[in-house]
């Protein structure tokens, strides 16, 4: 967990992520509900209210008095940055306000900032 990105990766052989690329969409996606056929082969493993609740449940903290606490070492660990994804002039001038309206989204524009430092400028985060 070098960079805070969200990845889920319950099967890790090949073979699966291969069949899924060759299921029809109806397969995927039913009725509106996401990873449909998954939710139907464990429905005898798991509770009736787990395999088909609608709602992602999350672990949850403060995230916008995080992101504004700690603005001056992330704003430094970050930076300087060479990205073409993230202007960082207008990123270090609408934080607060990106931060105020919408918390996750600038979560997310942090997490790009330190994965490509980190994974393509090769720098080390400090």
């Amino acid at each position: 967990m070098g960079v805070p990105l969200e990845l889920r990766s319950p099967f890790l052989d090949y073979r699966v992520v291969e069949l899924g690329f060759t299921l029809p969409m109806e397969f995927l996606i039913r009725d509106g509900w996401m990873k449909w056929l998954l939710r139907c082969a464990m429905e005898d493993l798991l509770p009736r209210d787990v395999v088909w609740r609608k709602r992602k449940m999350g672990f949850p903290f403060p995230l916008n008095q995080w992101l504004g606490r700690f603005k001056g070492r992330i704003l430094s660990m970050i930076q300087p940055l060479d990205s073409p994804y993230l202007d960082m002039k207008r990123f270090n001038t609408g934080y607060e306000t990106v931060r105020e309206h919408d918390p996750s989204y600038l979560w997310c524009l942090i997490s790009l900032a330190m994965w490509w430092k980190r994974c393509v400028q090769g720098d080390r985060l400090s």
